[in-house]
């Protein structure tokens, strides 16, 4: 809580809350002499508050002067706490007054200016006056949906506190007309007053716990409590409360049909000092003792009173247009304020998905950009160490390849050197194939199938036309421009070179066919010869091993079918997408 709201607020209740009525006289005169050399700053606006108080709900019209005064000057000098502050007596002065409406519009302000600074005290406060104020409006539902706005507050910051919230809750239980709510939140609210061991507290929860037990017709319950408040309201100077008291025990009487008593107690009310500045018991005593009268067939203090009544209405009650006007005027504040704040928030929202989308569009273009640079730095890579491998070790087999011929014309044709010399001449042709395969692998220029059918038919023409056999290469319109990444392409060449290889090494074909077809989201590799055939179940050979891995690896599937004597055809599917 803040230190404005200890200064203001709580010393000045604990205080007046606990000193009698000759102490709290000293009280005020002590803060009229300091207020009569005290210039007008905040200590002025926190010194008029506290007179405020102090009046309140004793000698209301004073309090109604002093709290104005404080208002004006806090609001001249901006200070937004003690316009809050000053706000809070100056309501309950003028609901003791009875001027519902006015004091209505200063609960309105106090609740506009605690969000404007959204301060839970004052937000706790605003809300409990807007309940007090549609309590003594009659208004009860509204009333309740305030006081709950307060509990929610209070239950959470303030626990200790949450008794005042069950008295309050029980005054407008009883005021609904739901007498065994009433009870139940009077009851837990005496229950922690004991406790808490404050006496000058019973002065106002007494005529609570009356009027909910009057209002269940729990008579003699009812009396007791009412009877038990009365002397801690005079004891403490508490006007209001002493009066509540005088009328709820009045009230009771009457039910009862002791209306002697009823009358006593009614007529204590009209004679006592705060009759003029709490109009409200003023009104409430006529009403009854016009009632009383007329029961007892006695028209001329029927009149009497039921005049003063009237009069009484039309000051007190002639304001109700005024206060619809009002209600309507803040709700359509309030509505106006919604509606605004939700055009802010949806435009907030509007530009923080524009945000959002603008900085994943950033990324996603950042992204693409730096997987572009990235791409284009890998095939410049891959071209260079093609480049390099065909000048630098390409040509460096060749010159090898070149003297081993050189060597083999010096040597007499049956030395035994000629034997390693056509070994080494074997190797270096074996591994230039490889290294050329190698380096068209790596090359970003063959990345497409076409490039990958072109070099299947020069080799299968190659190797099939040194060997007499009659080939027939075949491939799906559908696969030209489709790309393959390096990895995928190098497999898928060497499975087909193995099986190429096979044929011409060991099936004794003179047929070959080679189909490429795009099924689905694969290519489909199908050759097929005319040759002897094998038992391709149980293999061993490292090269059906190899075309099985390569495919796996690609998650892909090779199937390979063979029956003696009538050939073999091996089936390869591969993902394009991986």
């Amino acid at each position: 809580m803040k230190a404005l709201s200890i200064n203001i607020c709580l010393s000045s209740i604990l205080l007046l809350c606990s000193i009698t009525a000759y102490t709290q006289n000293n009280y005020i005169d002590s803060i009229k002499t300091v207020l009569q050399t005290q210039k007008a700053d905040t200590n002025r606006v926190k010194l008029l508050t506290n007179l405020s108080y102090a009046y309140a709900f004793s000698y209301a019209d004073s309090g109604v002067v002093y709290g104005e005064q404080a208002f004006d000057l806090a609001e001249k000098l901006k200070f937004d706490s003690g316009v809050f502050w000053s706000i809070v007596p100056l309501s309950a002065s003028l609901s003791t007054m009875g001027n519902y409406p006015l004091a209505l519009s200063f609960c309105f302000k106090a609740l506009d200016l605690a969000k404007k600074k959204n301060d839970i005290v004052e937000i706790s406060y605003a809300n409990g006056m807007l309940a007090e104020s549609y309590y003594n409006l009659g208004d009860y539902n509204t009333s309740l949906k305030y006081e709950r706005e307060v509990i929610k507050i209070v239950e959470q910051a303030f626990a200790t506190e949450i008794y005042y919230m069950w008295i309050e809750m029980s005054r407008i239980f009883e005021g609904m007309n739901r007498p065994d709510s009433a009870i139940l939140y009077a009851k837990k609210a005496y229950e922690r007053v004991k406790r808490n061991q404050v006496p000058n507290t019973l002065s106002f929860i007494a005529p609570i716990l009356g009027n909910a037990f009057a209002g269940n017709a729990e008579y003699d319950s009812a009396l007791f409590y009412y009877t038990m408040g009365i002397p801690v309201a005079v004891k403490y100077n508490y006007g209001t409360d002493l009066v509540d008291n005088y009328y709820g025990i009045a009230r009771v009487y009457k039910a009862k049909g002791n209306l002697d008593s009823a009358i006593w107690y009614t007529k204590k009310i009209l004679t006592g000092k705060i009759r003029v500045s709490y109009p409200v018991s003023l009104f409430k005593a006529a009403n009854m003792l016009a009632d009383i009268y007329e029961s007892k067939g006695k028209p001329d203090s029927t009149l009497k009173y039921l005049r003063i009544a009237i009069g009484l209405k039309d000051s007190l009650f002639n304001r109700e247009k005024t206060i619809a006007i009002e209600n309507l005027t803040y709700k359509e504040q309030e509505k106006k304020k919604e509606i605004e704040a939700s055009r802010v928030q949806l435009k907030n929202k509007f530009k923080m998905y524009f945000l959002l989308a603008a900085f994943v569009i950033l990324l996603a273009i950042a992204g693409i950009l730096l997987r572009n640079n990235r791409l284009k730095q890998l095939q410049n890579m891959r071209n260079s160490i093609a480049g390099d491998l065909h000048d630098d070790i390409g040509s460096t087999l060749t010159n090898i390849s070149i003297l081993s011929e050189l060597s083999k014309q010096q040597l007499d044709p049956g030395a035994n050197a000629n034997k390693f010399l056509n070994r080494i001449s074997e190797e270096v042709n074996t591994t230039s194939q490889a290294l050329d395969d190698i380096i068209w692998s790596v090359n970003v220029r063959n990345d497409s199938v076409d490039e990958i059918i072109l070099r299947m038919r020069r080799y299968a023409g190659e190797l099939f036309d040194a060997g007499g056999l009659k080939y027939q290469l075949r491939f799906d319109s559908r696969l030209s421009g489709v790309k393959l990444s390096m990895d995928q392409r190098r497999d898928l060449y060497l499975i087909f070179k193995e099986a190429i290889n096979n044929i011409y090494k060991h099936a004794n074909a003179s047929q070959v066919t080679i189909d490429l077809d795009k099924e689905e989201h694969q290519i489909v590799m199908r050759i097929k010869d005319n040759g002897k055939g094998f038992d391709p179940i149980p293999s061993h050979r490292n090269g059906f091993k190899n075309m099985q891995s390569r495919a796996k690896k690609r998650k892909g599937h090779l199937q390979i079918e063979s029956v003696l004597s009538k050939g073999t055809s091996v089936n390869l599917f591969f993902p394009l997408r991986q």
